[in-house]
């Protein structure tokens, strides 16, 4: 036997149901704004903490250079640097050429980026001169080389060993532990450790170009002549001497 019900109570029913839906709309628009706002504000957090986190703070006496870009090269047990016959090697050496990084920029520049006081050049005291320590470090390691196979050949000294050749050990040991190179070389205990492997380096080219545009026109030389008979010998080529031993880079 059917039942029925009144009408109103069905009523009732359909509008319990209908206030249900509602509730549920709004509770659903108001999670949605929840995630929005929780969306914005979490990035808002990542995009300002540059402005607030604490950042590594550099020593007041540290002179402020720009970065250079970034290149993985391979690094090779030997090069045309180091052949088999040495006296192949001789002439890429002796084409290095250290005195590029020999620099003028201007003074009142140099001060606001840190830079210590140093010497000026001898026709422009607007000017302050500075030896670039990748160029140093070129210096010390032709002498050290040159030095060592003289003592082999028994040759006469083009340098004599003594302080400064010690100075140039010693400044490619604190060179070493300040970059402190932390590149894991492979090893089969063949004496190539590391032969082709890829290192992270400084792009070579770029500093040579930027040591070129600001070039001191300096010359080295073996002789002990005046510090103002060094100067105004300018190349226009901007070439270093330095050749690149590396297959190819990758700059990022």
């Amino acid at each position: 036997m059917a039942s029925y019900r009144p009408l109103s109570k069905i009523s009732e029913f359909f509008y319990a149901a209908e206030d249900s839906y509602t509730d549920y709309k709004r509770l659903r628009r108001r999670w949605i704004t929840y995630g929005v706002v929780l969306f914005v504000l979490t990035n808002l957090f990542w995009l300002s903490q540059p402005f607030w986190s604490p950042r590594e703070r550099s020593p007041s006496e540290l002179a402020r250079t720009d970065e250079l870009n970034t290149v993985y090269k391979r690094f090779w047990w030997n090069t045309a640097y180091s052949p088999t016959n040495r006296s192949d090697a001789d002439k890429l050496w002796d084409e290095i050429n250290p005195a590029h990084g020999i620099v003028s920029v201007d003074r009142k520049w140099a001060a606001a980026r840190g830079w210590p006081s140093t010497l000026y050049l001898p026709d422009d005291k607007t000017k302050a001169v500075y030896l670039l320590e990748a160029y140093h470090l070129l210096h010390c390691i032709r002498i050290m080389r040159l030095t060592f196979w003289e003592a082999v050949d028994g040759k006469p000294f083009t340098y004599h060993p003594g302080p400064h050749v010690d100075h140039c050990f010693d400044a490619l040991r604190q060179n070493i532990q300040c970059n402190a190179d932390n590149t894991p070389l492979y090893s089969f205990g063949d004496h190539t450790a590391g032969d082709g492997q890829l290192h992270k380096c400084k792009d070579w080219e770029q500093l040579r170009a930027w040591a070129a545009e600001n070039t001191a026109c300096y010359r080295d030389s073996v002789e002990d002549i005046p510090l103002k008979d060094h100067f105004g010998f300018c190349r226009e080529d901007g070439d270093d001497g330095v050749k690149d031993i590396d297959y190819g880079a990758i700059i990022t």
